[in-house]
C-alpha cells in the first residue's frame, strides 16, 4: 500500500485513488466536480 503525496489517502501500489488522484496529481474528474464547474 502507499500514500498519496497530495491527499494522504492509502491506495495501492500504481493505482489511482478513489479521489481520482495519481502520484500527487488529480487524473480523473468525477462526475460531480464536471457538474460544479459547468455550473
Amino acid at each position: 500500500l502507499s500514500e498519496d503525496q497530495e491527499t494522504g489517502e492509502i491506495h495501492l501500489r500504481h493505482h489511482v485513488t478513489a479521489d481520482g488522484y495519481y502520484r500527487g496529481k488529480k487524473v480523473i474528474n468525477k462526475v460531480q466536480d464536471i457538474q460544479e464547474v459547468e455550473a
